[in-house]
């Protein structure tokens, strides 16, 4: 594999990019389809009940859909200026919030037990099979 031309590293400031232009980011980037999160629920069983982790939440895109299921979602985002749009978006949900530090330090609170963990950027850039 480390002789695939098609296969090469990522370079580390590659990022952070998102990092710098968010609002650009979260304006041309495609949404998610109200489908995906009914699928999600249905596959995985999650309720309101249920506690959500979403790793590399970007700018809350898919963050908001997630709490509009009405179960505890916590974003956790290292990019602290892509974080920014994302804890504006969810500031409406009694039940999102961004991890502490959110932007600063990775990862969430030691005491949040998630059911789920979600990272929806692989579905957007799917394509369907032939």
């Amino acid at each position: 594999m480390a002789d695939d031309p098609m296969v090469r590293p990522i370079p580390p400031a590659l990022g952070r990019v998102f990092n710098e232009v968010p609002e650009i980011y979260d304006r041309v980037r495609p949404g998610y389809p109200d489908e995906l999160f009914a699928d999600l629920a249905a596959v995985t069983g999650m309720d309101e009940r249920s506690s959500v982790l979403e790793v590399g939440c970007g700018t809350g895109q898919a963050t908001r859909s997630l709490a509009a299921l009405g179960c505890p979602v916590t974003a956790v985002e290292p990019g602290a200026d892509t974080a920014a749009p994302a804890h504006r978006r969810i500031a409406a949900f009694r039940n999102a919030a961004p991890a502490p530090d959110s932007g600063r330090q990775p990862g969430p609170s030691p005491a949040h037990r998630p059911t789920p963990a979600c990272g929806a950027v692989v579905q957007a850039r799917l394509r369907p099979r032939r």
